[in-house]
């Protein structure tokens, strides 16, 4: 399988309009419309797991819709410019297999990064967790976690990490470099500390596919994949009256 077509991305022939600090005020837009919507909602209802689903719901259409409509008001750029371009079913197939590739390389990571920490602590230690249940949740509620985890949250992340910061620190740092500060970001935009270190190892993979591929098409399969095989993994502990956090 050839993983790099004849209009593989370049820093150098694919110069992008923006700065990478303009990310700041993307995400400023995102958090203010996540809390007002969450102010609101929780006005009309006190479940906690609801209101959990529904903020991974808005903040991740939030984060998609705010980064195409800032680059295309201030830099009247389009939607190909943040990369999603080329939605062919080999780069479809190429994120499949990439998106493998990151499970055999981060949950090695994350089983190493808590057996590191319980040998450190001398204590229990549970297992990542990003999503938290108090209860077992509906079965409309679990479908709407499915679409918020394996459909929503790939996209609107690879359009942002991949999509319209590393080209931008492309503009001033080295492909490594830019690819290592995107996916420090992305790892620390994981809540839970036990998620830095495989999200950030996933975050280089995600980096490497799209820069492989000129292509976010890719990363963002390939983050549906990582993301689905997670999720189905909490699936029947959902299921089973035991929250998995």
């Amino acid at each position: 399988m050839n993983l790099e077509p004849p209009d593989t991305y370049t820093p150098e022939r694919s110069p992008v309009p923006w700065r990478a600090l303009e990310g700041l005020g993307i995400q400023a837009i995102t958090f203010g419309i996540l809390a007002l919507t969450l102010l609101l909602v929780t006005l009309a209802t006190k479940n906690d797991d609801a209101l959990s689903v529904i903020g991974t719901i808005v903040n991740s259409i939030s984060l998609g819709i705010v980064t195409i409509l800032w680059i295309r008001r201030r830099h009247d750029a389009a939607v190909r410019d943040l990369g999603l371009r080329d939605m062919t079913a080999s780069n479809v197939g190429v994120g499949i297999a990439t998106g493998i590739l990151g499970i055999v390389v981060a949950y090695p990571v994350a089983a190493l990064v808590i057996a590191l920490i319980r040998q450190v602590s001398k204590s229990d230690v549970g297992d990542p967790c990003q999503l938290k249940f108090t209860a077992r949740p509906s079965e409309l509620l679990l479908v709407f976690i499915g679409l918020a985890v394996v459909v929503l949250a790939p996209i609107a992340e690879e359009i942002f990490f991949r999509g319209f910061l590393l080209p931008a620190f492309d503009k001033w740092a080295s492909s490594i470099a830019s690819a290592l500060i995107t996916s420090l970001l992305f790892g620390l935009a994981h809540l839970d500390p036990l998620l830095y270190a495989p999200t950030f190892v996933l975050g280089l993979v995600l980096a490497w596919i799209t820069r492989r591929r000129g292509s976010i098409v890719p990363s963002i399969t390939a983050h549906m994949t990582f993301n689905a095989y997670g999720f189905a993994l909490i699936v029947p502990q959902l299921l089973s009256d035991r929250p998995p956090c």
